[in-house]
């Protein structure tokens, strides 16, 4: 049966890549589209909606407050202008220009990323200026605390598998250091599972996507302390205008929240059916398989699959191109592609789409190797 995306002219994917946004992140569970749907088709308030959502958020992460965003990148810019306006409205009004206001966002080098965009571009959207700490892969406690100023309006630290994963500042030296200089520390958990930790651990402002790990329609928030919220609520008549998210979404969120409390994921459930379809691939010619867990250290398992290009006639890119670009689109997770590696995720992958997958790299081998032989 062709879903709704084909019936609109587009090609079959299968999302063997990860809840990336260039796919549309995640698959949303019909209670709560059913939810969404509702919420659509009525009337609100939109702040006294705003507020109740962030009391209902709040209770998932054990903050005082938290703030409904359009997606984390969103909430990423509010953060930013929420520490350097604090709330004021004349400052509010001033945003992205910061000029005259302490305006400075200190992170390490190794934190920034590019997610789809830089996460500098976020930053600089909420009127910050960065300052990067240390190098790429190697920074110091006391870099970071050299690197604060009366012009620093918070500290950022980024939790993500895009970081570096060794050699950078721990998040309890940051959360020190932030108060110390008695400015917020902005976290981005965009995609982290553990709703609770970062605000447990002394964060100010956590910047989660609802549509990651929480399978919720597009949508962010920012949680954390009482003061810092409201002044990501002030940034609504400023910058959050541009982000603004509809009622519908707040409530799938919501919604999204409290199915995600109730079917706490348990990837390592995926482990024998993983084991199995790595025998499968390594049966492969040119093609090794074997599991993998996520780099950031989430509970998240993946299959590594690397390419003989002496065997198999092929590189990774190619491989990974011919997935892409076929019949059914097949995306895995590339970021490995110049070491001969892809890996399959998967959380996004149905049941029914692995012999899809399996065949499809049977066939790229078949061929190569016809190729191959034929050269």
């Amino acid at each position: 049966m062709m879903n709704i995306y084909q019936r609109l002219g587009l090609k079959r994917v299968i999302n063997a890549s990860g809840k990336m946004t260039i796919l549309g992140v995640s698959s949303v569970p019909s209670e709560v589209m059913a939810a969404t749907a509702e919420a659509a088709s009525a009337f609100v308030e939109i702040d006294a909606l705003v507020d109740r959502v962030g009391e209902l958020i709040s209770r998932h992460t054990g903050a005082q407050d938290s703030y409904v965003t359009s997606c984390a990148s969103a909430g990423v810019a509010i953060a930013v202008a929420a520490a350097i306006t604090r709330g004021e409205p004349d400052r509010v009004a001033q945003m992205p220009c910061s000029e005259g206001l302490a305006n400075e966002i200190v992170m390490l080098r190794g934190h920034n990323i590019d997610y789809g965009a830089p996460i500098t571009t976020a930053i600089r959207l909420g009127g910050g200026r960065v300052v990067e700490v240390g190098q790429s892969n190697l920074a110091a406690r006391w870099q970071l605390a050299k690197a604060i100023t009366a012009q620093t309006a918070a500290l950022f630290y980024v939790k993500s598998h895009h970081c570096v994963q060794k050699g950078m500042v721990a998040l309890s030296d940051f959360v020190a250091l932030a108060r110390e200089a008695g400015v917020p520390l902005i976290v981005d958990a965009a995609a982290e599972e553990d709703l609770r930790a970062y605000v447990a651990a002394g964060a100010d402002m956590v910047v989660y996507s609802g549509a990651k790990a929480l399978d919720a329609p597009t949508s962010g928030f920012v949680t954390g302390d009482r003061q810092w919220i409201a002044c990501c609520k002030a940034q609504h008549n400023g910058i959050a205008r541009a982000m603004k998210i509809g009622k519908e979404n707040m409530v799938g969120l919501v919604m999204a929240l409290d199915h995600y409390q109730q079917h706490q994921p348990d990837w390592s459930r995926q482990l024998p059916a993983l084991n199995e379809l790595a025998q499968q691939i390594s049966a492969l010619s040119g093609l090794q398989a074997e599991i993998e867990q996520d780099e950031a250290g989430r509970a998240i398992y993946r299959l590594r699959v690397s390419v003989d290009a002496s065997i198999l006639g092929l590189t990774a890119y190619q491989v990974e191109q011919q997935l892409r670009t076929g019949e059914v689109a097949i995306y895995t997770r590339h970021y490995w592609l110049n070491q001969g590696i892809f890996s399959l995720d998967p959380r996004g992958v149905r049941d029914d789409d692995w012999p899809l997958i399996v065949a499809r790299l049977q066939e790229i081998v078949q061929q190569a190797r016809g190729q191959y032989a034929t050269a």
